[in-house]
């Protein structure tokens, strides 16, 4: 079962909200097809997607992924009740990023790869 708990994935995950009013609209397709094509990305940094609409929440990138009932998640991030945003979540559970239209692979991983702990997991694996 999916949480709304965000911090079950602190100090573990960075996570990466799209919040939107509807699965079906532009901006939310948009972000996943970008998602989708960079998983591998993803992956590698410890990054999980977590899909929110005002009553619901999935998490992952698969179209059949369970739907859970909450609302949690979209009022703490979504005060605004705005149409569509994205927000990336760090390691230690803040905000890192946060803007009203798709972000692009380019600005999540370079913005990542600046993160003082990201930079201790490349050294690490290297």
């Amino acid at each position: 079962m999916v949480s709304q708990n965000l911090n079950n994935y602190l100090w573990k995950n960075r996570v990466l909200l799209i919040i939107s009013q509807d699965t079906n609209s532009g901006e939310f397709k948009e972000q996943m097809t970008i998602l989708k094509a960079n998983k591998d990305d993803l992956e590698e940094r410890k990054l999980v997607v977590l899909s929110v609409l005002p009553q619901a929440f999935s998490l992952g990138l698969d179209e059949l992924s369970t739907w859970e009932k909450g609302n949690e998640v979209f009022s703490r991030y979504n005060p605004k009740e705005e149409s569509f945003k994205v927000l990336l979540i760090g390691l230690d559970g803040g905000v890192k990023i946060s803007q009203n239209k798709p972000m692009m692979m380019d600005t999540l991983k370079q913005t990542i790869d600046r993160m003082p702990m990201r930079k201790s997991e490349i050294e690490n694996r290297n």
